[in-house]
């Protein structure tokens, strides 16, 4: 009994001996496990970032900011590893001042430095404008680690090639055979993008030799090349293109970075654009926007009605499919011209439109050699039959043939505007040939028009979208939308077509009450000139009123826009208003008038305005803008505060701002006022001063 007690003894004890054993085991390996790394050393750098995505701090012991990020920096390593251990990234960190070599082979500028790297070697560097926290470090790795074009293939090679000066003047004196993207580089040891270059105050050289490297390939399908120039060899050649920062090395500048230049063959003039400075960037599908919309505008090619109407037709979707993605909508600006009748300098302007186009996204340029006004004509009544199939609720409309013929007067040639999934297009109003040819007119025109049928709303450009266009674009229609998972976009795909639907109606109703205002503006016109006839007034004031024009105004449109909270805030709190209380959900509407800052988010009942039926959307639309269009009441409403973000560089003055202002300008006036009588005083001082003395006849008497 007692062995066998002492066996059962003896076994537990075992037992809880092995189990303690096992547990701090465990601890151990758990502790082993979230151990803060050591430094990569230099040596095993390459062999460190062959293994996936590396986010690494180049710091040095002796930086108190590196000092200061240090507990930063294990803290992001720590909950990236515990969060998000399944995605291919690493925090890591590099000691310059052990692996110095590899630091100077980096071109570590300053401390500390943060990179992106993959197994080819340096991405990008950490966003300077991003805040230095956990969560922010965190976001950037998230996002970088769900991006395919950080994961190189490992057998792409450059095929960029090293351009001599003569080459170069050779390609701008037009004797190129195919379009020409070019590089420049602070250096001169670089004959391949491949291969080591020593960057001088370069901290974005080494990151961009890999978006080049992707770029020399993914050009070559479009047959543009890719060349590349080491500015320390061609210093002219450099400054003449504007390129002086970038020789020599020793010029102290800190803000160097690569320059990008694209030239256009079988031109001698016009055939030279240079990628915006301010505009630099290490992605890649920036320089091939540039690179192929440049070379796609310079031919402007021709395009048929049939392609513009299917163009017209296409679905909109946030990328999961073969539709158009939401943020790739393009814009199509068309140049129509009669061959019988244009003559070459008709198509001079579309030259002097290539470089400004460039400066608005998506748009591109074609011409056609006929009249498209039917086309126009086509795809309004497709809004028509649109907005009968997707509104049961809907009265039947149809085109005013005279609305359509007033908003369609314009001479050839002239140009036209078209959008992706949208039937509606937009007439240059060139009355005139002056007004055809002029770059500045056409140019103000198309900025007003090249938008997308939706534009993406987001807490960084909705500044923007309150100061745009406001005198034409009035009204901006806001969708709550939702992209982070397949459910949520096929409902946020149906609410934005509700939306068109409801901006269809709305449209209708808008052109209407254009036309009928032109009218009304031609028969005032029509009976004051018959009074003044009646009245036996004077020739020359009938001649007067006569030639008074009656202005087409064609404003209160709408701009259709989303905000995808599957990306951002849901709170939006960057947008106080006191009705936006709490989140709200997919398919919501917030409508913004531009013109006065009111904001409406409930209908005339106290229900959420939503994108659910397009009529009940138009009914209140109609309220908001055009209120004699309908009967429903317009809603209650609040004012927008826009929350100023402290890093906004333009602030506007507040009331307290100006009345310093006034103050400040008051004083300088009164100051330089007080100046002149005290200059005027000694003047007159002085002078008196010198005829009260005594001459050689003595000072003079004066008696009674």
């Amino acid at each position: 009994m007692v062995d066998s007690f002492m066996f059962t003894f003896l076994s537990l004890l075992i037992f809880f001996n092995q189990l303690v054993h096992s547990s701090s085991n465990l601890a151990t390996d758990s502790k082993e496990e979230l151990q803060f790394p050591e430094p990569i050393p230099g040596a095993d750098f390459a062999k460190e970032i062959s293994k996936g995505l590396h986010v690494i701090d180049f710091f040095s012991p002796y930086c108190p900011h590196c000092k200061h990020l240090e507990p930063v920096w294990k803290k992001t390593w720590e909950k990236f590893e515990t969060e998000y251990g399944n995605l291919n990234l690493t925090f890591s960190r590099v000691d310059c001042v052990a692996s110095g070599d590899l630091c100077n082979a980096e071109s570590i500028e300053y401390y500390p430095t943060i990179r992106l790297y993959g197994p080819e070697g340096a991405i990008k560097n950490y966003p300077s404008d991003n805040k230095r926290t956990v969560e922010s470090f965190i976001e950037f790795a998230k996002k970088e680690a769900l991006n395919p074009n950080n994961y190189a293939e490992a057998d792409l090679r450059s095929l960029s090639v090293k351009l001599s000066d003569n080459e170069i003047i050779n390609l701008l004196a037009g004797k190129g055979d195919k379009p020409y993207l070019v590089s420049f580089w602070p250096t001169k040891t670089m004959d391949n993008t491949d291969a080591y270059g020593e960057f001088v105050d370069c901290a974005q050289c080494t990151p961009f030799k890999r978006v080049w490297k992707i770029l020399s390939n993914s050009l070559l399908a479009s047959e543009i090349k890719t060349g590349h120039v080491n500015c320390v060899d061609s210093p002219i050649l450099c400054k003449e293109l504007g390129f002086e920062k970038l020789v020599p090395l020793d010029n102290g500048s800190r803000e160097r970075e690569p320059r990008v230049i694209l030239i256009i063959p079988n031109k001698q003039s016009n055939n030279l654009f240079v990628f915006p400075n301010n505009d630099f960037e290490l992605d890649t599908k920036v320089y091939e926007d540039f690179a192929l919309r440049l070379t796609h505008n310079n031919i402007a090619p021709d395009i048929s009605k049939g392609d513009i109407l299917k163009i017209m037709q296409r679905d909109i979707d946030f990328g999961n499919s073969n539709k158009v993605n939401i943020n790739d909508q393009k814009i199509h600006l068309v140049f129509s011209y009669d061959p019988k009748t244009v003559v070459p300098e008709d198509f001079d302007v579309l030259e002097h439109l290539i470089e400004p186009l460039q400066a608005l996204p998506n748009v591109h340029l074609y011409k056609v050699n006929e009249s498209i006004v039917d086309v126009t004509k086509i795809g309004y009544n497709n809004m028509y039959s649109i907005i009968q199939n997707n509104d049961k609720e809907a009265q039947p409309l149809t085109l005013n043939e005279n609305s359509l013929v007033l908003n369609s007067i314009t001479q050839m040639p002239t140009f036209f505007i078209f959008r992706e999934g949208d039937t509606t297009s937009q007439i240059f109003p060139g009355y005139s040939t002056t007004e055809t040819r002029d770059p500045k007119l056409i140019m103000s025109w198309v900025k007003l028009f090249a938008k997308p049928l939706y534009s993406e709303m987001t807490p960084s450009n909705f500044r923007n979208f309150m100061k745009l266009d406001s005198d034409v674009f009035s009204t901006i229609v806001l969708l709550i939308a939702n992209s982070s998972d397949p459910t949520f976009i096929k409902s946020s795909l149906t609410y934005l077509k509700n939306m068109k639907v409801a901006g269809y109606e709305y449209e209708h109703e808008r052109l209407e009450e254009m036309y009928e205002n032109i009218i009304r503006e031609r028969t005032e016109k029509k009976e004051y000139i018959q009074h003044l006839r009646d009245t036996k007034s004077k020739p020359d004031k009938i001649v007067d009123a006569t030639l008074l024009d009656v202005d087409h105004v064609n404003n209160l449109r709408l701009s259709l826009a989303y905000y995808d909270i599957g990306k951002y805030d849901e709170t939006m709190s960057w947008m106080r208003t006191p009705i936006l209380k709490e989140p709200l959900g997919t398919g919501k509407i917030i409508i913004i008038d531009r013109t006065d800052g009111r904001v409406f988010q409930f209908d005339s009942s106290g229900n959420l305005i939503d994108c659910e039926s397009p009529s009940s959307l138009r009914d209140v639309l109609l309220s908001v803008s055009l209120p004699d269009k309908t009967s429903v009441v317009t809603p209650e409403y609040v004012s927008m505060v826009v929350k100023i973000d402290r890093t906004t560089k333009k602030t506007l003055f507040t009331p307290t701002h100006k009345i310093y202002l006034c103050v400040v300008v008051l004083c300088v006036l009164i100051s330089t006022r007080l100046k002149k009588i005290y200059r005027k005083y000694k003047t007159r001082k002085s002078y008196m001063n010198k005829r009260d003395t005594v001459g050689l006849l003595g000072k003079e008497q004066f008696q009674d």
